[in-house]
């Protein structure tokens, strides 16, 4: 009735699109993975658990952008992380056939036993309705971890 059959070779990519983090370039891949999918959970998911559970998350927005909003990025935390990427990831905001993409030029990786350092320049271009014709469809910055 059954039979077996030749195990198949393993991706390390889950059904999502997921790989497991062997490296910092994969968890940029990822992030750009979940941006594209407009997965909060896993863009959220790119985020290590002592950011996540230990409160180690540090967002540090250009000066420009910070006088131009006042106070709207005081206090900004893993939660309101996961807030902003839950309501940007919504249909309404960002539609399903909208082009969007995460883009990162690396200046910076070291790789030490289990422990690693990157650096790198992102570029997030998405496709926003204009539902929030105040925000932004370009962002760029510098991602440390």
């Amino acid at each position: 009735m059954f039979s077996t059959r030749e195990p198949e070779s393993p991706t390390g990519l889950s059904s999502s699109g997921w790989q497991f983090p062997r490296n910092p370039r994969t968890v940029l891949e990822n992030l750009s993975n979940a941006i594209g999918r407009r997965s909060s959970v896993d863009y959220l998911h790119t985020f290590s658990s002592a950011v996540t559970e230990q409160g180690g998350f540090r967002f540090i927005p250009d000066p420009k952008t910070v006088n131009n909003h006042q106070g709207h990025f005081d206090g900004w935390d893993i939660e309101r992380e996961r807030k902003w990427a839950e309501a940007l990831f919504n249909p309404g905001v960002l539609p399903s056939d909208s082009i969007s993409s995460f883009s990162f030029d690396v200046d910076f990786e070291i790789v030490l036993g289990d422990s690693a350092d990157i650096s790198a320049i992102y570029n997030l271009h998405l496709g926003i309705s204009d539902v929030l014709e105040f925000a932004p469809r370009r962002m760029e910055g510098r991602i440390d971890f």
